[in-house]
């Protein structure tokens, strides 16, 4: 029995690789959609010197799968496409400072632990170019959006399982994370098969502005179907108790209402959502604690779940160091020596702060915004455009979505690849020019001369 499961990985990973050189590009795009099968390998280990999760093995071959492959592909599609991707030198800077400060390590942080922790901040890059050369027409968009919104069934399910007492974790020997240990998250949290409520909730920063552009195209069928997955959302929000994701999601679901100019809504939901807030326990006491470090200008009389108290760990031991290593921090995984765990300050500011230093945060703040810029300069043009209301909603949807990271540095966007892949694959729609997409729609349409300089191979006529 013991060598039926390598057998088993092994030939899934080798039809994998097959299909993957066969079709990089769709392959990634359902191993995006298909990320919830993927994050609830968390519990398998595999040994390679040291015991590694699969979920985090996973998380380092795709980039490195995509980075062996797609780069040497933006030649062919800068030829035919006529499009140079944008935030190459940002990020570019960024991934070669992340990696100088990787080689920088100074604590008892496992080689393994390191690499995979690497890849989950410089995969998202490489998940990005694989995006930009995927989203070559409209239509691809739809397809990822009904797929990634239907495949949270399965996360759905071991929720419901574990509510009903159908499934119990433990059965496994999963040890999951039920509480915080700092007082306010409470063992009423529900996981499913996931490791915490943030892990399987943080899916819902996407779903809810995808469900919502799919409830908006007039010709989407089986409407209903997304209407029940906003119930699924509000559900697995309530049941998982993760404030983050909560508050995430409902700043995605007021941009996406505020760049309809549905401002009745917009109200509305403002409105609905801070009465739900304000009527949490939970969130009640994360508001209360904003209050005091307004009121008082400093962390110290607020808890935030005992974070703070981590963050002036971390602040402490970092402003004991000179100018020079502050401004080179000291290394990935470096927090570990300070907190006991890396990552546990559970923010990006403070986490990047301490190891890449401030090199590392203006790159990582310069990333995030300079992005922003490009997709809010990207609704400028479909509003004064002549597009449709359903094509600009695909480009509200990836700023619903990418606003969490734009205010959510004091949470751990970069923890959750599950967030970050989404994300930057859909950057690759959200950041190319909208008029290449019309382009395309005029050459699959046959309504313009635009075959030979859109894409020669497109044109139904012979040379």
């Amino acid at each position: 029995m013991e060598i039926i499961a390598p057998i088993f990985i092994i030939f899934v990973l080798g039809f994998l690789f097959i299909k993957f050189a066969q079709d990089p590009l769709r392959l990634t795009m359902y191993m995006i959609a298909f990320q919830k099968i993927i994050d609830m390998t968390w519990f398998l280990g595999i040994n390679i010197g040291t015991k590694i999760s699969l979920q985090r093995v996973v998380y380092v071959l795709i980039p490195l799968s995509l980075l062996a492959v797609v780069p040497f592909r933006m030649a062919y599609f800068r030829k035919f496409y006529q499009q140079s991707m944008p935030m190459v030198g940002w990020m570019v800077a960024f991934v070669v400072w992340i990696i100088f400060c990787a080689f920088r390590i100074q604590s008892t942080y496992s080689t393994a632990d390191q690499i995979a922790d690497l890849f989950r901040i410089i995969g998202p890059y490489a998940v990005f170019i694989a995006g930009w050369q995927y989203f070559d027409n409209e239509e691809k968009f739809d397809e990822f959006a009904r797929l990634f919104v239907i495949t949270y069934a399965l996360s759905f399910f071991t929720l419901l399982l574990q509510y009903f007492g159908i499934f119990d974790p433990s059965s496994l020997g999963i040890v999951q994370q039920r509480e915080s240990g700092f007082g306010l998250e409470d063992t009423s949290r529900y996981t499913g098969i996931y490791f915490d409520g943030g892990s399987l909730s943080v899916y819902l920063i996407t779903l809810s502005p995808l469900c919502l552009y799919l409830l908006s195209k007039k010709d989407e069928k089986n409407k209903w179907i997304y209407l029940s997955f906003l119930g699924v959302l509000v559900i697995t929000l309530s049941l998982a108790r993760v404030r983050t994701t909560a508050l995430a999601v409902i700043a995605g679901i007021f941009t996406w209402y505020f760049f309809k100019r549905n401002y009745l809504v917009f109200g509305l939901a403002v409105f609905g959502g801070f009465y739900a807030l304000f009527n949490s326990d939970i969130i009640n006491k994360f508001f209360g604690d904003v209050a005091v470090v307004i009121e008082t200008g400093s962390f110290a009389n607020a808890k935030l779940t005992g974070r703070t108290a981590v963050w002036n760990m971390i602040m402490d031991d970092f402003n004991q160091n000179d100018l020079f290593t502050q401004m080179i921090g000291l290394g990935i995984g470096a927090d570990e020596r300070v907190v006991g765990l890396a990552g546990a300050a559970h923010s990006d500011y403070y986490t990047y702060l301490y190891n890449t230093g401030y090199v590392g945060v203006f790159f990582y703040f310069a990333v995030i915004y300079v992005a922003a810029f490009l997709g809010i300069k990207n609704i400028l043009t479909v509003y004064k455009g002549k597009f449709t209301e359903e094509q600009r909603g695909k480009y509200y949807v990836w700023l619903a979505i990418h606003v969490f990271y734009m205010i959510g540095f004091y949470a751990h966007p970069t923890r959750w690849v599950s967030y970050t892949f989404p994300l930057w694959f859909l950057a690759g729609f959200a950041l190319k020019n909208p008029h290449f997409f019309l382009k395309q729609k005029a050459v699959l349409s046959e309504e313009s001369d635009y075959y030979y300089e859109v894409n020669p191979k497109l044109s139904p006529y012979p040379n």
